[in-house]
């Protein structure tokens, strides 16, 4: 993952390449930078009918840019680890 963070490797053609059932996807500060490059990746083939769970500190802010079917939920930061396992083992459960 590193050469993803240091731009090395093509982070869709990445996706395209290991076919993930769900992305777990934190959008910190700047919202709007970062949530145009979740809507970048949500768009592409690879992502095509995946679900994408969105992580965040300050779910409000996040909001903003966020409609009604652009997320399958939001977990704003400390989130119940519980929670989140639970929502992940529904999606790879019903694909």
């Amino acid at each position: 993952m590193d050469d993803i963070k240091r731009g090395r490797t093509d982070f869709l053609k990445y996706l395209e390449t290991h076919d993930p059932q769900f992305l777990i996807w934190d959008v910190p500060p700047p919202y709007d930078h970062n949530w145009a490059f979740l809507q970048l990746v949500r768009s592409s083939r690879a992502m095509e009918g995946r679900v994408v769970i969105v992580t965040t500190t300050n779910k409000l802010a996040l909001e903003r840019f966020v409609g009604p079917t652009d997320a399958v939920e939001i977990f704003t930061k400390p989130y119940d680890v519980e929670v989140l396992i639970d929502r992940i083992t529904r999606t790879v459960n019903s694909a």
